[in-house]
């Protein structure tokens, strides 16, 4: 076969590609894997993490995750996104710890490379702020830093913020405030007052009790239709689901006889429980196992999840001979099964729904004696309702919104003297270990710790 002077010159070009080819083909598991990046500053990160390593593109996931080791040692779950390792502990890492991160040699990319050294990194975890409405009449999020005692405003909208809810890794918080025409939008901010911006526009329907997936990638919000006419009220509320990184928003529901408010997400799982009013209990979803539940009761959205994620604790009434007051019951997921945790048709204590400490040993419960005074103490106890114990105590004082902070160690809530109208509900801290009462906002409520 006679090849013209094209021809030739043609499959010259070709056999230079094709070497060219094999030689970056063999070339490539000697060049090595560039070396992965740390997702954090000299800040630190939030006691909840994420801790995060942004990989090369092409990363073999077992093969990273098999390499990693954090000293001390750390119980925890990885979720990857993209080419990003995501690390989420167990339970919270200590403040005041110095932790390193080791990556072995010999990381594999899917295309040969490896990484030919290892790596070695140190984090910390950062002093968590305290964040809080005030003041209480017309409302902006303020957050405080307690070890400096410095505290300034994350909004400035004139007094419309309604509620908001703080972000799994601290980085962000989502709030509800009011708009133009008299409806609800979702806002987010960054921790340090920067970047803050409309998530969500939503006209003159109401959304609102925004609440964070422990993963931080969904948000689930109550929301309700704008009213029929001029001083009317919204529709019925109803939970939607927001994607953060997609800005799409849907019904967790199509059927108009589910209600939902005040979302709330279990610690593990796709699961959530909410206030169904339509059905008059407490609706929880699996969205994974495109599982419902329904809890009867008279109580509204007081419940709270254990922390492994399979049950709920919430109040249910009970009528006594002479009043009626609220014990508490665990559902098991599961076994579909209720009992008793706290309280009952023998015990004249009324209990408000326990809040569980980060490492899951402890229960705050507000607990008043139902024939004494009517304020709400604070008492400790085991989450099988044993040990119980009251650590902060005054009968003038009524203690309530009780929130543990990522150590464990502190509880902040809010607080209102009795029998004064002038009284202004004040945000605290209470150290567990020494019982001592800090006092850092007035006129403040709905307290919440910011990793």
């Amino acid at each position: 076969m006679n090849l013209s002077r094209f021809d030739r010159f043609v499959w010259m070009i070709l056999s230079a590609l094709l070497l060219a080819l094999v030689g970056m083909a063999l070339a490539l598991p000697l060049l090595g894997l560039p070396d992965p990046q740390p997702g954090w500053d000299e800040q630190g990160i939030g006691a909840y993490g994420p801790l995060s390593i942004q990989f090369p593109r092409g990363i073999d996931p077992e093969s990273a995750e098999s390499a990693l080791s954090i000293t001390p040692s750390v119980g925890g779950e990885v979720k990857w996104v993209g080419e990003r390792l995501l690390f989420f502990p167990s339970v919270p890492f200590r403040q005041w710890v110095t932790y390193t991160l080791s990556l072995r040699e010999g990381v594999q990319a899917r295309d040969g490379r490896t990484l030919k050294h290892g790596l070695i990194w140190t984090f910390t975890v950062r002093s968590p702020l305290l964040a809080y409405l005030a003041p209480s009449a017309s409302a902006e999020i303020w957050v405080q830093d307690l070890l400096t005692g410095e505290s300034h405003a994350l909004t400035d909208t004139g007094g419309r913020v309604f509620d908001y809810t703080v972000a799994p890794d601290g980085e962000t918080l989502v709030y509800s405030a009011y708009n133009m025409q008299k409806g609800m939008d979702l806002w987010q901010v960054r921790r340090d007052g920067t970047q803050n911006r409309k998530i969500l526009d939503c006209g003159a329907d109401w959304c609102l009790n925004p609440a964070f997936h422990p993963q931080g990638t969904i948000l689930a919000y109550s929301r309700r239709l704008a009213p029929l006419q001029e001083g009317a009220q919204p529709g019925v509320p109803r939970v939607w689901l927001l994607d953060l990184s997609a800005g799409t928003t849907q019904p967790i529901s199509p059927d108009p006889n589910i209600s939902g408010s005040e979302p709330l997400w279990a610690p593990r799982f796709r699961r959530l429980i909410m206030w169904d009013g339509l059905s008059g209990g407490l609706r929880g979803v699996d969205l994974e196992a495109q599982q419902t539940i329904l809890i009867p009761s008279e109580m509204g959205m007081n419940a709270v999840w254990t922390p492994d994620g399979n049950a709920l604790l919430f109040t249910r009434l009970i009528i006594g001979e002479t009043t009626a007051y609220a014990g508490v019951y665990r559902y098991d997921w599961d076994k579909q099964t209720t009992e008793s945790v706290l309280g009952g048709e023998q015990s004249p204590w009324d209990y408000g729904v326990p809040v569980f400490s980060p490492d899951g040993k402890w229960m705050a419960v507000g607990v008043r004696e139902v024939l004494g005074s009517p304020a709400r103490q604070v008492w400790l106890f085991r989450p099988d309702g044993t040990a119980g114990n009251p650590i902060l105590q005054d009968a003038m004082i009524n203690f309530s919104s009780f929130h543990w902070n990522p150590q464990g160690d502190a509880l902040a809530l809010q607080q209102i003297t009795l029998g004064s109208s002038s009284s202004r509900p004040q945000i605290a801290v209470l150290n567990i270990d020494s019982r001592s009462l800090r006092i850092v906002a007035e006129d403040a409520t709905f307290p919440q710790w910011v990793p």
